[in-house]
């Protein structure tokens, strides 16, 4: 989640940092998104090329949407089962159908949560018995990081020696056996990985003011061009910086200096938009280089309502197709906007 990943900056930056906008930095204006239906039962686990009948006959073409069998409001969902925002189940046919016709498709997930995990473990490993390869691009791995992950693509690292290699714990802070299911997805079927953060040790010396973007060596460790954040994610931005203050994260101000509170918060939106910006970058330089779609998997605060990443891709490429899933919890229905199409994991982290 956004709040997580970046409370590690918040904490990191000095009373006196500098607010200047750093060169490169534009305002960019979100457009609209491809919307996309797609869904199907709880999945097991990835099986192998071949063993399915899915894997030697074309995906059937997409159907109309039916009613849900099960109401989604009673929580009576399989995990796993794909959504609309109004309610409606869909199979895993009619999400390879979207996800084909789609340049990137974002999936989100609440980073300490087994369940998101294993899903994106299975729309993944569904894509690829459909014949559809996409490049996997990570938030968790940053750029410096490419020179590992090529050695795993090569096979020389195995995927349960993957989270040693990188050092996982300093690197990302989750759980690396919660990410494994990806990497086991990726090596099974050949995917590409791509590394699409900024190094958090790099966006912290930006941040605190101590070197600006043009003084950075090596200038690939962050973005070419610093999209900031739409006008219409503020409210939710705003929240969020609440909920670190309340934590005691990201300020050491008064709360008696408005303006020093509200440079806080600018370093905060800053903050995003570095990471936000970076990922869209290495996600289209990843689909030029490989070929095909790139399913970005992402905090669910970088995916939804297309404030994040999706932003960045449509400022950058206009004509992109975007396909947003995002985790959902259960309740009345699926938030409307929030993203293109659902997937049922409960709340609880670690079932």
């Amino acid at each position: 989640m956004l709040a997580l990943a970046l409370v590690g900056l918040l904490a990191a930056l000095p009373p006196g940092a500098s607010q200047a906008a750093p060169q490169g930095i534009e305002q960019g204006r979100a457009t609209g998104q491809t919307s996309s239906p797609e869904q199907q039962p709880t999945p097991g686990p990835p099986s192998t090329p071949g063993a399915s009948a899915e894997t030697e006959a074309p995906a059937p073409p997409v159907a109309a949407p039916r009613p849900p069998d099960r109401d989604p409001r009673a929580n009576s969902l399989r995990r796993g089962e794909l959504l609309t925002p109004e309610g409606i189940t869909l199979d895993r046919a009619d999400f390879a159908e979207r996800a084909a016709r789609a340049d990137f498709i974002l999936i989100g997930e609440s980073h300490a949560n087994r369940c998101d995990h294993l899903i994106q473990a299975s729309l993944l490993a569904g894509l690829a018995h459909r014949g559809l390869r996409p490049v996997v691009g990570l938030e968790m791995i940053p750029v410096d990081q490419r020179a590992i992950v090529d050695l795993f693509i090569q096979g020389r690292i195995e995927p349960e020696s993957l989270g040693e290699a990188l050092a996982w714990p300093t690197l990302w802070g989750f759980d690396y056996e919660l990410y494994e299911p990806v990497f086991q997805v990726a090596r099974r079927f050949e995917l590409p990985i791509a590394a699409l953060n900024v190094p958090k040790n790099v966006a912290r010396m930006v941040l605190d003011g101590k070197v600006k973007p043009d003084e950075v060596k090596p200038r690939w460790l962050l973005p070419r061009v610093i999209i900031l954040s739409p006008p219409a994610q503020e409210p939710e931005l705003r929240r969020v910086f609440d909920a670190h203050r309340s934590l005691g994260h990201g300020t050491r101000r008064e709360e008696s200096a408005p303006r020093a509170l509200e440079e806080d918060f600018e370093r905060f939106v800053l903050a995003q938009s570095l990471w936000d910006s970076k990922m869209a970058l290495e996600a289209m330089d990843a689909s030029e280089k490989h070929g095909g779609p790139v399913v970005i998997l992402a905090g669910i605060g970088h995916v939804e309502h297309g404030w994040g990443i999706a932003h960045r891709l449509h400022v950058l490429s206009p004509g992109a197709r975007l396909l947003t899933v995002l985790p959902w919890r259960g309740g009345e229905q699926p938030e409307a906007g929030a993203a293109d199409l659902f997937f049922y994991c409960p709340e609880t982290p670690d079932d």
